[in-house]
């Protein structure tokens, strides 16, 4: 991506000059206004501040004709122009043979690795590949990384500093991170490959309180719900999101968005111990405690007094977790059928912990 430059101008100047420089492909590098009293020297310095490139590695080209550092800009250039383009030459003895194959950055010493303009065309040849031979300065360079994530977005996994902080960073990333092909991978493997780098952001004010990122975020981890502001975490439409993604999300729910009861149905369904979490009246309601238990028999605990005296659901309990049978009530522990349930669940359930 070409950077606008602009060296220190006398106040009022009428003899600025704008450049465009391009490298050798053509593409443009940058667009400088300058003074033509200013040097070509001047100019590389210009260059070497933003893109991270030794002056002494650079030659500007005008016309097919090498310019000097000490020229100055009124010598080069016609009284009338004031507009040149002039090319950017490279003179690392590295340069040529990256560009020729971009496998030889591996190799490379670490300014060459750390060169902005020799990793984006490494990478740009490589379809994203090259960023994982770059140096871990550039690695650290936002449009890098980004330019590297365009070809293939797992490559965010060599970013490097703090860009985990940075908005549009993060963005890209749970943007992949959330997408199907990811989620699946996830649902068929029990994993999804990160790094600590991706949830930096939780350490950002800005971010756990930005709602267009976190929508990007829930949808990669509903968990992350914990991270969010307090007026998020009682935004309704991000709490389905992290919720349809991990029940678990449901305890981070603020207490005013866990009184909705179809929203507790949806949690209780994929994750009944999530009763533990949810209002009082709810821990009461036979219905809902019926469904935490199609998924949990550690639900029971949380049931109110009255439904841990129900016999049909200390049942149910049982047949999903013989140490429920601790949390009935008096009577119940003490009925020999149940008793009996229990025992076998039990058993069942230390043969299914031996089976290899």
């Amino acid at each position: 991506q070409a950077r606008t430059l602009r060296l220190d101008l006398a106040p009022g100047s009428a003899m600025a000059v704008e450049l465009t420089i391009r490298g050798l492909s053509g593409n443009v590098v940058a667009t400088l206004t300058a003074e033509r009293a200013q040097t070509v020297s001047h100019v590389k310095q210009a260059l070497q501040a933003s893109y991270n490139i030794a002056a002494s590695m650079q030659s500007l080209v005008l016309d097919m004709d090498v310019l000097s550092d000490s020229d100055p800009l009124d010598r080069v250039l016609a009284p009338e122009d004031n507009n040149a383009e002039l090319t950017l030459v490279l003179v690392d003895p590295w340069l040529e043979g990256v560009s020729k194959d971009w496998k030889c950055l591996r190799k490379a010493p670490p300014a060459t690795r750390n060169n902005r303009l020799v990793v984006l065309e490494a990478i740009e040849r490589s379809k994203g590949e090259a960023i994982k031979f770059a140096g871990e300065e550039i690695r650290a360079d936002r449009d890098v990384i980004l330019a590297a994530m365009r070809h293939s977005p797992e490559l965010y996994l060599h970013a490097k500093g703090d860009l985990g902080l940075d908005r549009e960073f993060a963005c890209a990333t749970m943007r992949y991170l959330a997408s199907p092909k990811v989620a699946a991978r996830a649902q068929r493997t029990g994993t999804v490959l990160q790094r600590a780098i991706v949830w930096s952001w939780v350490c950002s004010e800005e971010l756990c309180a930005d709602r267009e990122f976190l929508m990007l975020a829930l949808a990669a981890r509903g968990t992350a719900l914990t991270h969010a502001c307090e007026e998020l975490r009682n935004d309704s439409e991000l709490v389905w999101v992290a919720v349809h993604q991990d029940a678990c999300a449901y305890q981070y729910a603020s207490l005013a968005l866990r009184e909705d009861r179809l929203l507790t149905s949806q949690a209780l369904r994929s994750k009944g111990s999530m009763l533990a979490h949810a209002p009082p009246h709810f821990q009461a309601d036979r219905e809902l405690v019926l469904l935490a238990l199609q998924t949990s028999g550690d639900a029971f605990r949380y049931a109110s007094e009255e439904l841990r005296a129900d016999r049909e659901l200390v049942l149910l309990a049982l047949q999903r977790d013989g140490t429920m049978l601790q949390f009935a009530s008096t009577d119940l522990r003490n009925d020999p059928e149940l008793s009996k349930a229990a025992f076998f669940s039990l058993r069942l359930q230390g043969r299914q912990a031996r089976r290899p």
